[in-house]
């Protein structure tokens, strides 16, 4: 029995390579669409007994928490909480590779108030979804880009206000630095007519921002009660 570190009759060379395996499961929770999937990792030793005489290698192969050996890897010999202990029997001048799968199990998480377009497509390319579930992603994402034009609108809204009510300030200003003239009577008078065609102005802008806050409102609920009924609990097939 011999541990291939202290042996210079066995040649002893590691490669190591990660990967990503193909979305097993998809599911909704709270909110939030799920894509499992597991990350490999191999590491391939390959041994070379360079003696007339048959000889055991025993490789220590570290232990990583939150992996686990595949099913295609050679069972250990043994477990300690460090390293698997893998046996490897070699005949006189033999070659063998020993590959060391593991794999954990992760997740990419899409939260649903926040799906988009690009989301869309890739779960299509990716063959996520079916076609019921894809209608409601199409009405999520319809729903988000008419939230967001409702905003955009109040927010257009309070640009509005804020500038007409600037310029009310500024006509205050100069109604008061005005003197008893005809010419400022005059003046005065077309400033009052500006500002009752700005104090309707407002009465408008405000109505439309409450009939937006409104519509928001009854938007997010919609957008709300989809996403609660969306159940997708999904195992995909390679």
């Amino acid at each position: 029995l011999i541990s291939f570190a202290l042996d210079l009759g066995t040649l002893v060379n590691a490669r190591a390579k990660e990967d990503r395996e193909p979305t097993f499961l998809v599911r909704v929770v709270n909110g939030v669409f799920q894509a499992h999937y597991y990350q490999t990792s191999e590491k391939t030793y390959t041994l070379v007994n360079q003696t007339d005489k048959p000889r055991v290698v025993y490789i220590e192969h570290p232990v990583h928490p939150d992996w686990e050996l595949t099913s295609n890897t050679p069972k250990p010999d043994g477990k300690s909480a460090r390293y698997y202990r893998f046996r490897v029997p070699l005949g006189p001048h033999e070659k063998v590779d020993l590959p060391v799968k593991e794999r954990r199990a992760l997740m990419d998480a899409y939260a649903l108030q926040n799906f988009s377009r690009q989301d869309l497509e890739l779960f299509i390319s990716r063959r996520y979804i079916d076609a019921t579930t894809r209608d409601v992603l199409e009405k999520i994402i319809d729903l988000k880009s008419r939230m967001a034009a409702t905003e955009a609108r109040i927010q257009t809204i309070d640009i509005e206000v804020t500038e007409i009510s600037a310029d009310q300030q500024r006509l205050r200003d100069n109604i008061k630095a005005l003197t008893a003239t005809a010419e400022a009577k005059q003046l005065i008078t077309r400033y009052v007519s500006k500002a009752d065609t700005q104090e309707t102005r407002l009465d408008q802008l405000n109505k439309e921002k409450r009939a937006s806050q409104e519509e928001r409102v009854r938007l997010q609920a919609e957008l709300e009660a989809l996403i609660r009924g969306l159940n997708i609990d999904r195992t995909l097939t390679q």
